[in-house]
């Protein structure tokens, strides 16, 4: 997973890779003090792990890379709310029987198939649909990196696209929002009605 700022890699680049380390690829902040946290860096995964903070490392990367703490919550974008529930819905399945994962439709992160044979956009008309004639915000054309396949036992359920839209197989496409507009503007209850959708 990469996190890159809106003016690229030079700007802001920090990526958790398949071994489980957390690198920050940009120079870090001038009053950065890495003897504070007694944190080693490139992070371990098993360090994260470890701690009863949650977001220790989270404040570690933020600390590094001289972000500021945000002061209050941010208004939900399509794009933050896309991952809000691509988070929820993994919350929601940890003690399942069935495994359930969120993957980028453009990078096999797993290593088992080439990027080019991902088939989460099978039987997805809406997502296909979008993948060939859409342009984003700023005019581009839209990619595989725009969607997020959700997996149950290794099968794409359907496709959360960062503009904030869910494409489900012989469905229209589901505005993230309005779910989310609907359910008073409630993580939980959106992310509970998306899985629904997911699994009907």
């Amino acid at each position: 997973m990469t996190i890159i700022g809106e003016r690229g890699m030079n700007e802001l680049h920090i990526d958790l890779n398949r071994v489980g380390r957390m690198h920050v690829h940009t120079p870090m902040a001038s009053r950065f003090d890495r003897t504070r946290w007694g944190i080693e860096h490139p992070v371990e995964w098993s360090t994260e792990r470890d701690q009863t903070d949650r977001r220790l490392i989270p404040r570690f990367l933020e600390d590094a890379v001289g972000l500021a703490a945000p002061t209050q919550t941010p208004v939900s974008t399509p794009k933050s709310l896309a991952f809000r529930v691509i988070y929820q819905l993994l919350l929601f399945a940890l003690n399942e029987e069935a495994e359930w994962d969120a993957r980028n439709a453009q990078l096999d992160s797993s290593g088992m198939m080439s990027d080019n044979e991902l088939p989460y956009f099978d039987n997805i008309e809406s997502a296909q649909d979008a993948l060939h004639r859409g342009t984003t915000v700023s005019g581009q054309a839209i990619s595989r990196y725009d969607f997020w396949g959700m997996l149950r036992d290794g099968r794409c359920l359907g496709l959360i696209q960062t503009d904030g839209t869910l494409h489900l197989p012989g469905h229209d496409p589901v505005p993230l929002m309005s779910v989310y507009n609907a359910n008073k503007r409630d993580i939980l209850p959106t992310a509970m009605e998306i899985r629904d959708l997911l699994t009907a």
